[in-house]
């Protein structure tokens, strides 16, 4: 019997088909949480019938679909199956289902409204090799603003971030992967360049929201927070004559992109090439990689174990690396979680200088037993 088999028999009883609880629900129903992997790796979710977690809901015809590790939820889905149509044919074509809303579903106001304070932290500058100089920040949340003056003009920018001065290390040094970067880079210079004026506030700790006549701080370490604060603030620059250069943003590039797409997932992805090419070594294993290698490449960040924890799993849930299971040279009834670079992806390929279109560079994989000619020379004989 295995401990998951309470989530099976939930699974099974349920009449709709298609489920989306959040973790803490799931460790409701089973009686016990959930392992560490689960809210880090997105493998664990797998529809693996070899695992015992996943054959509890694949054995009663349901499939995980969509994860999402930061909101703690996972969708499950009834797999077409015998299960199914059984459950169809039991039903009579003629029954009417009430999808009327429920009773208690009423019809509710909602009045909120929220403010903020402007709060200047310095300029941005040009250094004497002709680099960006950024002011000095607190590694905290924040909305920053940048506004551009050349002569009687104004351009604008605004953004939000969990780690204010690293976001102002980001556009100093850009990452190939990273457009909004590099954009907003390549105008600061050519306006200062021109001889425009650069000024930096920030909003640290001057927000709050008020609800049902409740005013209350903002707490700016919630992105939801910090992103409704974000458009508030846009939308408030769009009724002036300021150009914003929010709306000038690639669409496909996200916030939530820029956060994670930092330094540490260029280290990392270096990192685990340097690891790969390691010779006598046909895998390497997360384990090792995680609490070994990247301790050992020296980097600032990878002395904290969560944020090693964490560049990981962005790295895998953006399948810039990939995971297997591969036997264990020496308990072989214990397989080893393997990680290995998807060298197919652009940001994996720039990343490392490869070629374009993503293809892997060759690397010699030595095979056990004779030679070839050797082989070839005994069949004729």
């Amino acid at each position: 019997m295995s401990k998951y088999d309470p989530l099976g028999r939930h699974l099974a009883s349920l009449t709709l088909d298609v489920w989306t609880p959040s973790f803490t629900q799931i460790e409701a129903i089973l009686g016990v949480t959930l392992p560490d992997s689960a809210r880090s790796y997105a493998a664990w979710w797998a529809n693996d019938p070899h695992r015992g977690h996943a054959a509890a809901w694949l054995a009663n015809g349901w499939r995980t679909e969509k994860l999402d590790l930061r909101a703690e939820t996972v969708t499950f889905r009834r797999a077409i199956g015998p299960a199914r149509r059984l459950k169809a044919t039991a039903r009579p074509a003629t029954q009417v289902m009430d999808s009327s809303p429920q009773p208690w579903d009423t019809v509710r106001s909602c009045q909120c409204g929220l403010g903020f304070q402007w709060n200047p932290i310095g300029r941005v500058v040009l250094d004497a090799t002709g680099r960006l100089t950024f002011p000095k920040t607190p590694q905290a949340p924040a909305l920053y603003r940048f506004r551009i003056r050349s002569g009687g003009k104004e351009s604008i920018y605004i953004g939000e971030t969990k780690n204010l001065a690293r976001r102002f290390t980001l556009y100093r040094n850009p990452g190939p992967s990273q457009q909004t970067n590099i954009r907003l880079n390549a105008k600061f210079r050519e306006a200062l360049s021109s001889g425009a004026e650069i000024g930096v506030a920030a909003v640290l700790s001057d927000a709050w929201i008020e609800r049902d006549g409740m005013r209350v701080e903002a707490d700016l370490s919630l992105k939801t927070v910090r992103c409704l604060l974000e458009n508030a603030a846009v939308v408030d620059e769009g009724g002036t004559a300021i150009e914003s250069l929010n709306k000038t943003a690639p669409a496909s590039v996200s916030m939530e992109n820029l956060e994670s797409a930092d330094g540490r997932l260029t280290d990392l992805i270096r990192a685990l090439d340097r690891a790969e090419g390691r010779p006598g070594y046909e895998f390497v294993s997360l384990k090792w990689f995680r609490d070994n290698a990247l301790l050992h490449e020296g980097f600032a960040w990878a002395a904290d174990e969560a944020a090693r924890h964490d560049a990981l799993r962005e790295a895998i849930d953006r399948r810039w690396i990939l995971t297997s299971k591969v036997a264990n040279p020496r308990p072989p009834h214990f397989p080893v979680t393997a990680i290995r670079l998807n060298r197919q992806m652009p940001e994996v390929n720039a990343t490392l200088g490869g070629r374009p279109g993503g293809l892997p560079a060759f690397r010699p994989v030595p095979i056990r037993g004779e030679s070839l000619s050797a082989t070839v020379l005994r069949d004729r004989r």
